[in-house]
């Protein structure tokens, strides 16, 4: 089996952050938002109002004072390259006058002393058509224009260190006068942003659970952040706009290129939304307006035992199920869009009535709800508006079917599927589960794994037992939790207490929350859930540490016995082959008509003990079709196969294992990827 290395290199700067452990202050500002007591709701999460509490308001404006000029000195010329540059001292408060015409231009420089501190630099004058930073080198930023003063250049809240600066202008237009002046404004905030930072290179760093803020004080700014998710994680993106400004949001995983939000938003905004594993970009700009107010930005765990009905993205490529009652809650309009989900398979013709829907002042209704067949981009059902019935009827035909919602605001339809009835599920939750959080912290960045237990509480609230079903997860594949008992008993009105085990992989980054989730289900009872996060420290002892491996303990030291290197051989064709080469890369993929089934000769010639099975999702393309539960069968004379191992890849790109309950002699091995719903083809 081929393993991916690597080398590390540090770099030992005076900066803290860059690399390693992160010595910003957290300033966490509230807890998770209210999670309705633990109890997994199906209600509509995806709003644009409850913006968090530690999003508000502040009285902290761009607020530079006016300064007068008359006592300023003037350029000296020539000043038109950095050699010749007019100085501003800072005996002048670093202010200066001139005057400047087209296909002209005056080069101002400046010393910046001691700490390293924010900056404002303005340039004022009818006849200067830009203004750029450099430090002699290389550009560092470039002006922007404050609305509603289209004489006036601002670098606003610029973070510069010790050196020397120069600020070159343009001219256009006729001569005329101009005035030139540098601020200096003392040591940033650590969780304010600071310029340039509108592209991914120098991208702030979101850290969850921690709330940014930042100006858009000109025309057209473009503030950057960035974040990084190591397994697929439920998130709330938080924003409280900057007054007056008319915002724009884009998100986007940026190894795929994959664009999640991408839009105009309100004066505020909450989202929620599963992602992927990735590293993302997310940027926030003014289209027009500008302002000297600030804004706030937060991006929060969500606990992933919670997901709504209407689960961002689900969009056409990323629809989603509809719930087995036939009860579809979600949002529309916004940045979320229209609304997707997959009717299950229909036999037969089916008569389909839709309730629930509230008409929308200046909206055709007729439009509202349309169903689609698998792949098309047009609706073609009978299914129809009855305004009379306020209902959505009609009659669709047998095959694979998808619903477009397209709603404002809340919307809660019943879906009324005369070919597949819908399922009673229980209404109340009759459980409850608590966890303790750690005593001691995890040390980041430790070359070995750590592993701690976590007590579990399970209550049951009704008056006879139950037989209650445990799962816990991590939203990070670095961190890998699994309870002491997946299944107790716990009698009427008692508690069982088990255990959650944690394993941290090694080098455990800081600053990354992480948030462990147990949720406990019963058929009597509505599933209920609990969350802790754990945050990695620097410069804390390890709790239990251990060598840690990629793969599970049973999995060491085996072969990859499909591989073609040590005699495996696959009889269908060349891209399956690349299939088992120990190489995953995008260029190697192709598309597949569902089901799929994908066969291999193991190596040698007499039956192989085989223990287990790696995987690697290296997919393109939404969710829908990317494959997830699959089937591995074994067979010791290549004809006739059984299934020893049923289970559901993570939409994450990495390495997954999979151990067998009891180890198989087997000469043959298939990969069995069922038709997914709604997904005609998938990527393999």
């Amino acid at each position: 089996m081929i393993k991916d290395s690597c080398i590390r290199i540090v770099f030992l700067v005076s900066l803290t952050g860059l690399l390693g452990c992160n010595s910003t202050d957290r300033k966490t500002l509230d807890d998770q938002p209210d999670s309705d007591n633990g109890q997994i709701v199906r209600t509509n999460l995806v709003t644009n109002s409850g913006v968090p509490e530690s999003l508000s308001r502040s009285d902290d404006s761009l607020y530079v004072p006016p300064y007068d000029f008359s006592g300023a000195p003037s350029e000296v010329e020539p000043n038109d390259e950095p050699e010749n540059a007019t100085v501003l001292e800072a005996s002048t408060d670093y202010a200066a006058n001139g005057s400047i015409a087209a296909r002209t231009s005056d080069v101002f420089k400046f010393v910046a002393e001691g700490d390293p501190q924010l900056w404002y630099i303005e340039v004022v004058g009818a006849s200067v058509r830009a203004a750029h930073l450099t430090n002699g080198r290389v550009r560092i930023s470039s002006a922007g224009r404050t609305s509603g003063k289209a004489e006036t250049l601002t670098f606003p809240n610029i973070f510069l260190s010790n050196g020397t600066y120069y600020i070159a202008l343009e001219g256009a237009g006729t001569e005329s006068a101009y005035t030139v002046r540098a601020v200096p404004l003392g040591p940033p905030d650590p969780n304010f942003e600071q310029e340039p930072n509108d592209d991914l290179s120098r991208a702030h760093r979101l850290s969850f659970g921690v709330t940014r803020r930042g100006y858009l004080p000109y025309d057209r700014d473009v503030d950057a952040y960035k974040f990084t998710l190591h397994g697929e994680t439920y998130e709330q993106l938080s924003i409280l706009g900057a007054v007056g400004v008319d915002g724009k949001i884009e998100l986007i995983e940026t190894t795929r290129n994959r664009r999640f939000l991408n839009g105009s938003i309100p004066d505020s905004l909450v989202h929620r939304i599963l992602l992927p594993a990735g590293h993302f970009s997310l940027k926030y700009r003014n289209t027009q307006k500008s302002s000297r107010q600030p804004y706030s930005i937060r991006l929060d765990n969500l606990d992933p035992h919670r997901l709504p009905t209407d689960l961002e993205p689900n969009d056409q490529s990323d629809m989603r199920m509809m719930p087995e009652d036939h009860i579809i809650e979600g949002f529309g309009g916004g940045v979320g869009g229209d609304d997707w989900y997959s009717l299950p398979r229909l036999e037969s013709e089916s008569r389909i009535e839709v309730t629930g829907y509230t008409p929308v002042p200046g909206r055709d209704s007729r439009s509202a709800i349309a169903f689609h067949r698998l792949g098309e981009s047009r609706a073609t059902s009978t299914v129809a508006w009855q305004r009379s019935d306020s209902i959505h009827s009609g009659t669709l035909e047998a095959g694979d079917w998808q619903m477009r919602v397209r709603a404002e605001g809340d919307y809660r339809l019943n879906v009324n599927l005369e070919a597949v009835p819908a399922s009673e599920l229980p209404t109340e939750s009759l459980l409850s589960v608590s966890m303790d959080p750690p005593t001691a912290s995890v040390a980041a960045y430790w070359s070995e794994g750590q592993q701690l237990m976590l007590p579990v509480r399970v209550t049951n609230n009704a008056s006879r037992a139950q037989d209650v079903t445990i799962d816990i997860s991590t939203g990070n594949r670095n961190w890998i939790a699994s309870p002491s008992d997946t299944s107790v008993t716990v009698p009427g009105g008692g508690t069982r207490v088990i255990n959650a085990h944690v394993r941290v992989g090694a080098d455990a980054w800081d600053d990354q929350d992480v948030l462990i989730a147990a949720a406990v289900s019963s058929p009597m009872s509505r599933p209920y859930s609990a969350t802790v996060s754990i945050n990695a420290e620097c410069g804390v002892e390890p709790i239990n540490p251990f060598l840690a491996w990629n793969l599970p303990e049973p999995l060491l030291g085996g072969f990859n016995v499909a591989g073609q290197m040590l005699g495996g051989s696959t009889t269908v064709d060349r891209r399956t082959a690349i299939l088992f080469d120990g190489l995953a890369t995008a260029a190697h993929r192709f598309r597949e008509g569902a089901p799929v089934i994908i066969e291999t000769d193991l190596a040698g010639t007499v039956p192989i003990e085989v223990k287990g099975i790696t995987l690697h999702p290296q997919a393109g393309g939404g969710s829908i079709v990317q494959p997830r539960p699959f089937e591995m069968q074994l067979s010791d004379d290549g004809t006739t196969f059984t299934t020893v191992l049923q289970s559901t890849l993570l939409p994450d790109r990495y390495e997954q294992s999979y151990v067998l309950d009891r180890t198989v002699s087997a000469t043959s091995a298939r990969l069995h990827f069922p038709e997914l719903p709604g997904a005609a083809q998938q990527y393999i």
